[in-house]
């Protein structure tokens, strides 16, 4: 067996991570509008990976809010972007 992906395999693994990055950068922009001045100051968006959007936090008494508005900030982010490939899940990270 080939240590080798097939080309083919390969720039649809390229193409995944271009799209994740695409979106990351629309998110980013929009970021105080989608959760708002005062949690844009708490919350650090990360970066977004398939399905997933991942946040940082520097304190941990912030998951709680997250998780409490992580329907409605899904949902923001979700318009935000705009596209066929939606966020399903928020990841918490504390830095």
């Amino acid at each position: 067996m080939s240590p080798f992906k097939p080309l083919g395999d390969q720039l649809k693994i390229d193409k995944n991570v271009q799209q994740d990055l695409v979106r990351s950068q629309l998110v980013l922009k929009q970021w105080p509008t989608i959760v708002g001045d005062m949690l844009a100051k708490q919350l650090i968006f990360s970066f977004i990976r398939g399905e997933t959007c991942v946040i940082s936090t520097l304190n941990p008494c912030w998951y709680s809010e997250i998780k409490l508005f992580e329907q409605e900030i899904i949902k923001k982010i979700n318009t935000a972007l705009d596209r066929k490939k939606k966020i399903k899940h928020i990841k918490i990270v504390q830095q």
